[in-house]
């Protein structure tokens, strides 16, 4: 079961870093994880991408013959809508603060965006809400309108604190676990285009893609201050994830997947 392709991600990562020592260490291990990645996967009789993205590559890059594709599945039970609606002109990211995809969204968030969205709204907070921050973002907490907590026990009442969600990320593979839990809670959300990669979402009916700084922070603002699109847009985030994404469905998938592959393997024994 591949929950991302580990090699791409850190390909990215050497993309983006800002110092040469940095860029040929992540270089290095982005090449160590491909000939892990790829001698493991084909040790296995299947593997299992979360989405046909990441199985295009797995076929491509790795050779591999057999590859399925599960959706990643939430709890729509509890990650559910607050029972009120939120006044305050807050927005929230979730997500753990020791991996470095989330800290690259982070810092490129507070650099680029948060200032066009202050511009506009200056009582706006933005929450980051994850495990693990290392000091450079623990001290993004000291600049006006942002708050760090670090380790949370339960991310939804932050969650439900906010009037848009935003996933800022720039570097990609897999799915995003944490833009369908905030759309279970029918909230607003915006993201990158490569943050909703591998969902099938759609541009301004249950989603907003932007990936540019001033379009992102257009975005955001409009969401804050338009209620009836923001409700719009929340309703169709909870819909989709209750109809395609609740753990019964995606349960049912993944059994018949495992099953599929125990009976070839029972036949190829014999």
């Amino acid at each position: 079961f591949q929950h991302n392709v580990e090699a791409a991600i850190f390909e990215q990562l050497a993309r983006r870093a800002g110092n040469n020592l940095r860029r040929h260490y992540l270089t290095l291990q982005a090449r160590r994880l491909r000939r892990y990645e790829k001698r493991r996967c084909n040790q296995a009789h299947t593997v299992i991408a979360v989405s046909a993205v990441d199985r295009a590559v797995f076929q491509r890059d790795y050779g591999i013959g057999r590859c399925e594709v599960v959706p990643t599945g939430v709890d729509v039970d509890f990650y559910n809508p607050a029972s009120q609606v939120c006044r305050a002109s807050n927005i929230v990211f979730t997500g753990s603060m020791d991996w470095l995809a989330n800290q690259d969204a982070i810092q490129w968030f507070v650099k680029d965006i948060l200032p066009l969205i202050q511009r506009e709204i200056p009582n706006v907070v933005f929450s980051i809400v994850g495990r693990n921050p290392p000091l450079e973002i623990l001290r993004l907490g000291q600049l006006p309108g942002i708050n760090v907590t670090g380790t949370v026990g339960d991310i939804r009442p932050y969650v439900h604190g906010a009037r848009v969600y935003v996933a800022p990320l720039r570097i990609g593979s897999g799915t995003r676990l944490k833009l369908l839990e905030a759309m279970a809670m029918g909230k607003a959300v915006v993201s990158t285009t490569i943050g909703a990669e591998g969902l099938p979402v759609e541009d301004g009916r249950n989603i907003v893609l932007a990936d540019d700084p001033e379009k992102f922070a257009h975005e955001v603002v409009t969401l804050l201050r338009e209620d009836d699109w923001r409700i719009r847009l929340e309703n169709s985030a909870r819909s989709l994830v209750e109809d395609d994404y609740s753990w019964q469905k995606v349960g049912r998938v993944f059994n018949d997947i495992c099953y599929r592959a125990a009976l070839d393997m029972k036949q190829a024994v014999r």
